[in-house]
């Protein structure tokens, strides 16, 4: 659906993120408000959404330039499996 807007986009470090990316990354961060409902505090909730914007940005860079789901896969879990490391090390 947001294959004509590809040609648009930033670069960062040489490293051209497509706007259909960054809109994804986006949607795919703000999705993450949802976790607020579960009692998480405000601050946690802000740094779960940007997390999960940039990650959801790294995903949809892997999947537009290899057009392989699995890339985008193996990216979401190892963000879920660092985050999950990191709280059983912080508690």
């Amino acid at each position: 659906m947001l294959d004509p807007i590809k040609s648009y986009g930033i670069r960062i470090l040489k490293i051209k993120i497509s706007l259909p990316v960054i809109i994804g990354g986006i949607l795919f961060g703000l999705m993450h408000f949802g976790i607020m409902a579960m009692g998480a505090s405000f601050n946690y909730v802000i740094q779960m959404v940007i997390t999960a914007m940039i990650m959801g940005m790294i995903a949809g860079f892997y999947q537009e330039k290899y057009t392989n789901f699995s890339y985008a896969v193996i990216v979401h879990a190892a963000s879920n499996l660092t985050g999950l490391l990191i709280s059983i090390i912080v508690s």
